[in-house]
């Protein structure tokens, strides 16, 4: 059912573009594969297109998708979500699918969103931070740890830190940066992902991450996690196997490191994003990108499939980025509005042909149009 013509983001509904492909305004940061136009419409990257995802929403300023479901903060600076709702992650009090966007209960003055598989997460402008949904591991930061039974946390409860400056998810952990430079995480640790040593599998409640300082930016991956110190250098810790740790991080199948290792980039970095934990990119003032990690599918975007463990520009981009945001073996950045992506299924040569990797950035194009080989 179509929302009310009184809530923030209702619209008449939009054609879908066929001709003209709309100038993007911002990137979901949890997902590779969604961002808003300057209107705050949803726009939605398939293979070889976009495409409008719920037409009626209009005026959004943020967004979050992901791969089940999708959120954003509204003109309002209230939280509106659609899509799979498994353990509540749509924050309506049931766990009921829901396809047009509807609220989040009791959360207002939301500046910063994050999604992952069945969770979600949000900061408020006076920092308070609130995680709702899939609960397991400790995830949702509030002292629970629910195995199978009590996993499902339907609405945000009550605030899980407060004094937040900034936000990063990922698929079992969080962590946010503090005004005071330090780093609080909570989730499962077994690969130190949460900044302590693997021995500490999961840390049910925000915990401030030991000789982490000077932080301004944090993000998380699926078992690694980056910040970005405030003169732009950038340090990783988690899960050493794929890389994202650089060439200091240990060896081994199953080694980690709990504590921030540098990652070498020629510049100040303004951004970074983990894709799962497989890759990282960075996103340097200059409007340059440099990634490391796996490789398998040109996800790291310099023309090849050789993994790398230290930092490799990304080639073909037309102009400096302006936004960055990474998939599992997907990279995709913001140019003059238009977005480009690298890595996994980026491409096809026509409606019935499978999707193809691509080691170098490819536009996405309008709808009805494929890329030539």
């Amino acid at each position: 059912m179509a929302r009310p013509s009184s809530s923030p983001l209702a619209t008449p509904r939009l054609a879908a573009a066929k001709t003209n492909t709309p100038l993007i305004a911002q990137l979901s940061p949890s997902d590779a594969t969604c961002g808003l136009d300057a209107e705050g419409r949803v726009w939605r990257f398939l293979v070889g297109k976009m495409e409008p995802e719920v037409p009626s929403l209009k005026g959004a300023q943020r967004i979050a998708c992901g791969m089940n479901h999708s959120c954003v903060i509204g003109a309002d600076a209230k939280v509106y979500c659609w899509g799979n709702n498994a353990y509540g992650a749509l924050g309506d009090g049931t766990e009921k699918n829901r396809f047009e966007p509807g609220p989040v209960v009791g959360l207002s003055e939301v500046a910063e969103i994050s999604v992952d598989y069945a969770r979600m997460c949000a900061r408020t402008t006076t920092g308070d931070v609130y995680c709702w949904g899939d609960s397991e591991f400790g995830k949702a930061g509030d002292g629970r740890l629910p195995d199978n039974v009590g996993r499902e946390k339907t609405t945000p409860g009550k605030a899980i830190l407060k004094g937040a400056a900034t936000l990063g998810v990922g698929s079992a952990h969080a962590c946010s940066a503090m005004p005071d430079g330090r780093v609080s995480c909570w989730g499962q640790n077994n690969s130190s992902a949460c900044g302590f040593p693997a021995s500490t599998r999961n840390v049910p409640r925000p915990a401030l991450v030991p000789n982490v300082k000077n932080v301004a930016i944090v993000r998380a991956g699926a078992s690694v996690t980056c910040t970005i110190d405030r003169q732009g250098a950038v340090a990783c810790w988690g899960t050493a196997s794929t890389g994202v740790l650089g060439p200091k991080g240990p060896k081994g199948e199953y080694a980690s490191s709990s504590t921030p290792l540098p990652i070498a980039l020629p510049g100040v970095a303004v951004e970074v994003a983990i894709g799962g934990s497989s890759h990282a990119c960075a996103r340097l003032a200059t409007g340059a990108i440099y990634c490391w990690g796996q490789n398998d599918h040109g996800q790291l975007g310099n023309g090849t499939t050789t993994e790398q463990n230290g930092p490799v520009l990304v080639k073909g981009l037309p102009g400096p980025a302006t936004a960055l945001s990474l998939g599992l073996d997907r990279s995709c950045a913001l140019t003059g509005g238009r977005v480009f992506c690298w890595g996994s299924g980026v491409t096809r040569r026509d409606e019935s042909s499978f999707p193809d990797d691509s080691a170098e950035p490819v536009d996405v194009l309008v709808e009805g149009s494929f890329r030539k080989r």
